[in-house]
């Protein structure tokens, strides 16, 4: 369970962070929903933004300067999450137990 939980705050955070530097800056508000069933927590994420590019969503790479400070969330988020979709502009992830 340790390692579910650390899964979750890793997905949420980049999540979020995807959210707050990528969001429109007039957009005032992130909204963060989170439901959980017997199995599964899936979280939503939404800046009020169209949502990352779903083509680079499913293929997400390390980017080309191994030093680079950033261009990783969404790789990162395609690892650690179980499922990953936009819905109407949100990020939406799930994260399942795993054995």
């Amino acid at each position: 369970m340790p390692a579910d939980v650390t899964r979750l705050v890793l997905a949420v955070g980049e999540a979020v962070g995807n959210a707050v530097e990528h969001s429109d800056p007039a957009a005032v508000d992130i909204e963060v929903r989170f439901r959980w069933d017997d199995q599964d927590l899936d979280v939503r994420v939404s800046d009020g933004g169209p949502g990352p590019d779903p083509a680079i969503l499913h293929r997400p790479s390390l980017p080309d300067d191994p030093l680079a400070l950033d261009g990783r969330g969404l790789f990162i988020l395609s690892t650690v999450a179980d499922a990953l979709v936009i819905e109407e502009g949100a990020l939406c992830l799930t994260v399942r137990p795993r054995p």
